[in-house]
């Protein structure tokens, strides 16, 4: 009897009929298995981070080791990248569940950016912050300067803008022009003008080709009725955006991205209120 189950399990295994994991844990020892494990992550990190071969892969290291934060977050990749997010999220989940310090470095910057769940972002942001020692940075980005943004985008203004502060506080003159490009727009949409015109003349004092800042503060100046000095702004904006110069992102649509469209909108408003004076 012994024989014939032990036949029947070799027949399944061979059609491909048991779960993979089964299958690994039958037809291999454990040391095997070990060694197995080894050769082909150091192979996973030598593929194409979309390929079907490095997902495939992915799939036996999981089978293998179903403990290791790291094959679930890398297999998350791929789905995330190209908006299969409801494939992507439980790997991120069940990442962050085996080792939330190592996973959130990654996730929380997905979450963010790719998923565009700003509360779950928050959480997981401050969650990593919790944990975490120090200045924090996930993906390379400073932790406040990533939470200012889901803040910002949830209308959260007030608490933008103090993140934004914290973020220039720890960087120093080390701080990116983006972060006073987006807490300038957290004061615009708040209706805090001069504030917002001074981030933005902080952001182009760092990179004179900051399209978005020229943009935008052509917008504040509008709202504060400087109809003249906004036609400035959005003229070197016009001119830049002309020449292709602009913060872009290959996988996703940048935070506030500015298109001509929306410039030409602005001149026209701007040239009504010059008409009127």
């Amino acid at each position: 009897m012994k024989y014939i189950l032990s036949l029947f399990l070799l027949i399944l295994v061979s059609c491909n009929q048991v779960p993979l994991e089964y299958r690994l844990n039958y037809m291999y020892t454990s040391e095997e298995r070990d060694s197995m494990e080894v050769r082909i992550a150091k192979e996973v990190n030598r593929l194409f981070e979309g390929s079907l071969l490095r997902q495939e892969k992915l799939d036996t290291l999981i089978a293998l080791n179903d403990e290791k934060e790291e094959y679930f977050r890398k297999k998350s990749f791929k789905f995330s990248r190209t908006g299969r997010f409801a494939q992507g999220f439980p790997l991120i989940d069940k990442a962050v569940q085996l080792d939330p310090l190592s996973a959130l470095y990654f996730t929380s910057w997905q979450m963010l950016f790719f998923y565009r769940d700003y509360e779950r972002a928050l959480e997981d942001l401050h969650y990593y912050d919790d944990i975490s020692q120090g200045v924090n940075y996930v993906w390379g980005e400073n932790v406040n300067y990533l939470k200012g943004l889901a803040y910002k985008q949830l209308g959260m203004y007030d608490q933008a803008v103090s993140e934004f502060d914290t973020c220039i506080e720890h960087e120093k003159s080390g701080t990116s022009e983006y972060v006073y490009v987006y807490r300038g727009i957290a004061n615009l949409r708040h209706e805090c003008l001069d504030d917002a015109i001074i981030d933005f003349e902080k952001a182009i004092n760092k990179y004179s080709n900051c399209t978005m800042a020229y943009v935008y503060m052509g917008e504040a100046y509008l709202n504060t009725g400087q109809a003249e000095e906004a036609m400035k702004q959005l003229t070197i904006a016009e001119d830049l955006l002309c020449k292709g110069v602009k913060k872009t992102h290959p996988y996703f649509e940048v935070f506030d991205e500015v298109q001509l469209v929306q410039v030409y909108d602005l001149m026209k408003r701007a040239q009504l209120k010059m008409e009127l004076l």
